[in-house]
């Protein structure tokens, strides 16, 4: 399969979770705090950004899906969607303090 076939059959995936949920795109949408619009796109291309596709696989009950894509053999890696928050906020870019004197 294509990298384009698998995008477009992660949104026809996602409009079938969310009719077996027998949800409409604007529940979903209200849930999620996604426009209705990037789920219509999604849906229909299989296009959007990665918290967009968090957000979708928690409000299907799908979160397990992310679970395995995120689960490698590699000691220290991330497995859960819990530890992808810890871990980046653990890692997150840190800065040096600025000293009064270059203020000047």
């Amino acid at each position: 399969m294509t990298p384009k076939a698998m995008v477009h059959e992660l949104g026809r995936r996602c409009r079938r979770f969310r009719l077996a949920r027998n949800e409409t795109q604007a529940s979903l949408a209200k849930r999620t705090a996604v426009s209705k619009a990037t789920i219509q796109r999604f849906e229909r291309t299989g296009r959007a950004n990665t918290i967009v596709l968090a957000r979708l696989a928690y409000a299907l009950g799908r979160e397990q899906d992310f679970d395995k894509f995120l689960n490698t053999a590699n000691p220290g890696t991330v497995t859960r969607i819990g530890e992808l928050e810890v871990f980046s906020a653990a890692n997150a870019r840190k800065r040096a303090r600025r000293h009064l004197s270059d203020a000047r």
